[in-house]
């Protein structure tokens, strides 16, 4: 049996104490040293290369056979380390809201989320083409975003359980809804959801030079760059965030989808530019793009822009991540609509295959695992959220 110390697993784990082609689920320690060249996932698998690979690899293929089987073709060998405390009671937290349901999906909520859809675009729709164009038009947008929540929920297996269903739905709503790839979004968000706040892991901190979420991306930025940046927090919202929206739209995922040959996103992305070139005068297409990426982009800034980041030498645990990383945005019934449930964004990071309505449920026994184990269980108000993203964007703007 390959031992494995318990000082060793963690923040300060001893990456020498396993090979970089190996890494552990469960009770054995597999050699990816061919497999990670050809992993679905890409190089997601190298994040956790020499480490403790349980508990992401489970929230992130807990549905899939398919993943299932490639890892029991992995050369193996049994390990016999002892996991943190935190994470024995994470892994037996998690199985009882297996056992009550919690991981099953609703057909009364899918049916509200696609129905609500519908009635969005439809009312958006009729009322920008008869004499109330950009109330239309703001109606039509978030309901755009909208599609953007549903997407994700896709992404990540959340929506009906079935993998294969969720990432039709979430390829065709993506690609209607916003024009852009849910095969990209996938391919990067989860590299976010393996390491949030890690630097030169998540990718969502690789910004410049549009913007710098903290310290360590302000410095690398040219002196150039930096004048933009002291402006960043009066630009973000409505200028960077539509400038991505429409780089995304225009080059970075029709250029993904090309390349590897996504036949029905792109037809859902051609199905949204007919409509866009028809109905749309070239101010309304700014406008949409205004609209959808400051109602998506500033709700996903707010649980984890302004939290701290980790050094590239850092290897927190799952459960830390979440705790020491994201936030939540406080309950309520507006602000779970508004935000499509991505207010309970610890729950989301630990549970990522959990459907996002039930995490509210949840969120009161998260709570209490994480204050038995010393760990911080952060709430603000959806206002205070939006003041620290704020005040972080001035305050790195800066250097200060």
């Amino acid at each position: 049996h390959m031992s494995v110390e318990h000082s060793q697993v963690g923040k300060v784990y001893k990456k020498a104490t396993l090979g970089q082609d190996e890494l552990i689920v469960g009770e054995r320690v597999y050699d990816i040293s061919t497999f990670k060249k050809t992993h679905p996932g890409g190089s997601i698998i190298n994040f956790y290369a020499g480490c403790d690979a349980t508990d992401p690899w489970r929230e992130f293929h807990a549905r899939s056979d398919k993943a299932q089987a490639w890892l029991d073709k992995l050369p193996s060998k049994p390990v016999n380390y002892n996991r943190e405390e935190v994470l024995k009671d994470f892994e037996a937290l998690r199985e009882e809201f297996r056992k009550e349901g919690l991981f099953d999906y609703s057909v009364f909520h899918i049916s509200y989320r696609i129905i609500e859809l519908i009635i969005m675009h439809c009312l958006g729709f009729y009322l920008m083409t008869n004499g109330w164009p950009y109330i239309g038009l703001l109606i039509f947008s978030i309901a755009n975003g909208r599609c953007g929540w549903v997407m994700h929920e896709g992404g990540h297996g959340s929506f009906t359980g079935n993998p294969t269903i969720d990432k039709t739905c979430q390829s065709i709503l993506f690609g209607l809804g916003n024009g852009m790839s849910g095969s990209y979004w996938n391919n990067q968000h989860n590299k976010h959801h393996a390491t949030p706040q890690k630097l030169g892991y998540d990718v969502d901190l690789n910004t410049l030079p549009l913007i710098a979420f903290n310290r360590e991306t302000l410095q690398k930025a040219s002196k150039v760059n930096r004048p933009w940046l002291k402006l960043q927090a009066f630009l973000f919202a409505p200028f960077i965030v539509t400038l991505v929206v429409i780089f995304w739209a225009v080059y970075l995922h029709p250029r993904w989808m090309i390349r590897n040959k996504l036949y029905l996103e792109l037809f859902c992305v051609t199905a949204r530019l007919l409509f866009v070139f028809k109905y749309y005068t070239p101010m309304m297409f700014l406008m949409n793009a205004l609209f959808g990426a400051v109602y998506i982009f500033v709700n996903f800034a707010l649980s984890h822009t302004h939290t701290p980041t980790i050094k590239s030498d850092q290897f927190p645990n799952w459960v830390e991540y979440a705790a020491n990383h994201t936030i939540n945005i406080q309950p309520s019934w507006w602000c779970d609509w508004w935000m499509g449930y991505l207010n309970y964004q610890i729950e989301h990071h630990l549970f990522p295959s959990m459907p996002q309505f039930r995490q509210r449920q949840v969120s009161p026994r998260v709570r209490a695992l994480f204050m038995k184990h010393g760990l911080p269980y952060q709430v603000r108000s959806y206002f205070e959220a939006l003041q620290d993203t704020f005040k972080n964007l001035h305050t790195v703007g800066w250097g200060q």
